[in-house]
Parts: C-alpha cells; sequence; structure tokens
C-alpha cells in the first residue's frame, strides 16, 4: 500500500534503504515510510492464509469485524466468569490482547501443584473439552484456555465441560 504510493517497489528489509528512500519526501510521508520499513525488520512471518484472511476480513468493513469481536468478547467474558468462580480471581490471568487465558490449577492434597499434562488428559477424556498444558508453554501447573475459535452456543457448551471438570479437580484437592 505504501510501497506504490510513494513509488517504492517492495518493502525493505533494510533501515538504511527505507531512511534513504524518506529523505526525498516530505516530512509527514518519510516518517510513515520509516516506521513501515522498521515494521517489517519485526521477525513475525503470518502464513499466507491468514493475510488471506485479514485482506478479507478488511474487505467485509469494520461493522462486520466488530461483529465478530464482539462474539470473541463474549466468549471471554463468560469464561472468565466461570473461572474465577471457581477458582478465584488470583488463579486468572490474560485476556488482555490475548486470545486465551492462563489458569493457576489447584494444589493437590500433598501440597504440590496438580500436574497440567495429567488434567489436560483428564478433562479430555472425561468431560470432553481440551485444554493446552501449562507446561507445554513453560508454565507448569497451568492450563491456557482458549476461547476464541468457538461460536457463542458451543462456547457456553465447553464452559459448561470445563467447569464440570474443574469441579472435580478441585474436589480432589
Amino acid at each position: 500500500m505504501y510501497a506504490a504510493k510513494f513509488g517504492v517497489l517492495r518493502r525493505s528489509s533494510s533501515r538504511r534503504r527505507c531512511v534513504l528512500a524518506a529523505h526525498s519526501m516530505k516530512c509527514v510521508e518519510a516518517r510513515i515510510l520509516v516506521r513501515w520499513c522498521l515494521q517489517d525488520t519485526i521477525p513475525i512471518c503470518p502464513p499466507i492464509l491468514s493475510q488471506h484472511v485479514a485482506l478479507a476480513s478488511a474487505a467485509m468493513g469494520r461493522a462486520w469485524v466488530q461483529q465478530q469481536l464482539s462474539e470473541v468478547v463474549e466468549n471471554k467474558e463468560q469464561l472468565r466468569t466461570m473461572l474465577i468462580e471457581v477458582l478465584g480471581e488470583a488463579n486468572v490471568y490474560g485476556g488482555q490482547g490475548a486470545i486465551y487465558l492462563m489458569v493457576r490449577l489447584p494444589s493437590l492434597a500433598s501440597g504440590g501443584p496438580a500436574d497440567d499434562v495429567e488434567v489436560v488428559r483428564m478433562f479430555a477424556r472425561d468431560e470432553g473439552v481440551v485444554v493446552i498444558p501449562g507446561s507445554s508453554c513453560g508454565a507448569p501447573g497451568f492450563v491456557r484456555v482458549a476461547y476464541a475459535n468457538l461460536p457463542r452456543a458451543k462456547c457456553d457448551e465447553a464452559i459448561s465441560r470445563l467447569r464440570k471438570g474443574l469441579a472435580r479437580l478441585t474436589s480432589l484437592c
């Protein structure tokens, strides 16, 4: 987009080229181009499919995007409310800028944290709900619970199943 406007053929990953290209432009346009080129140096590479989804979302317009996001926000609020009711607010983390919550599992009667991998297996086997073990994210004793990829009704069902699993887990602790 800026490349066409400013006559740059490609986005350069070299800051120096961007700064040199920006010297001949108006001040505001130059700052935009330099920021754009510096952003290019951040080591993230979204897959092509994700880029196409982002473009299609932009083409659908702001109202459509806001409707999709409102469902994600509702999912998060319902999930967060349930987790706080069952485990307490001090054990629920995240949800700002992410599509998951990190949840500290209750301690076992022995005093140690619950084995998050075993808890994940138990939830999948007994409740039909899948979460990610915290140890796979560098946080043993936690689980990571995503909430963005389910329609509202399915998320309610998943929250209900997770509540049952957590209630059972807390009864064991």
